[in-house]
């Protein structure tokens, strides 16, 4: 399975071949520079989420098309998407725990929707 990032500018990296776009006029849209912008696409940089929506709505895209794989891929659930390689075993422990709390509100929520 290749890394999230990998993935994900490889995405970047089709859409701007797809549209005549250059990495600059990308980075540009975005705010940051040309040498990050190919870190990005090349898999070096690790990027946030709010950097993922940016570089989405610059490219008229959604962030869930960005770090989704496609349908005949395996589906993981989002919140291990943004782990990574967590090199601390207590990290992997911490986002199980964040996506129960998560679950837990979401639920908490419908209950108080009703």
């Amino acid at each position: 399975m290749a890394n999230l990032f990998t993935e994900i500018g490889a995405k970047i990296e089709a859409f701007l071949v797809a549209n005549n776009m250059t990495q600059k006029e990308l980075a540009d849209k975005i705010g940051i520079s040309k040498q990050v912008m190919g870190k990005i696409i090349h898999g070096k940089k690790a990027i946030n989420l709010i950097e993922i929506s940016k570089i989405a709505e610059a490219m008229g895209s959604s962030v869930d098309s960005l770090i989704h794989k496609s349908n005949n891929e395996e589906k993981t659930e989002p919140v291990f998407l943004m782990m990574g390689r967590a090199q601390n075993p207590n990290t992997s422990d911490d986002f199980r725990f964040l996506n129960h709390v998560m679950d837990e509100m979401i639920a908490l929520e419908v209950l108080l929707a009703k």
